[in-house]
């Protein structure tokens, strides 16, 4: 039972956040913070259009952008060998900023430390 309760709340964690459906900048910054942090690669501004109800201005995709800067360099502040041992997905957003990184990523990634997942 605890087992099935880790999992329900760890798939919850990964559902993807829909996008905001108001004109609020901040809702949008906060959205763009969000996705960076999960380390999601940015999306553009059709693309974000497609996926929101509400109409994506050229300043709501500004505050969406700024939003995902800060979020997608608290992301790549990260220690990558530690989220490749943890096995969560990297999608590549820290390798301009932090060569690196992925190669760091895959080290970790590729660790195993003999335990049985069972």
């Amino acid at each position: 039972m605890k087992k099935l309760l880790v999992l329900a709340v760890f798939l919850a964690g990964c559902s993807a956040q829909p996008t905001p459906s108001t004109t609020s900048t901040d809702a949008w910054q906060g959205y763009g913070f969000q996705q960076g942090e999960l380390g999601h690669v940015k999306m553009s501004q059709t693309e974000l259009q497609q996926q929101s109800d509400a109409s994506l201005t050229d300043a709501l995709y500004s505050s969406y952008s700024a939003g995902y800067l800060a979020g997608v360099t608290q992301y790549c502040a990260q220690d990558p060998y530690v989220l490749g041992i943890h096995h969560r997905p990297y999608r590549g957003v820290c390798d301009s900023t932090h060569p690196q990184f992925g190669d760091l990523y895959r080290q970790g990634d590729s660790w195993d430390d003999g335990a049985s997942l069972d």
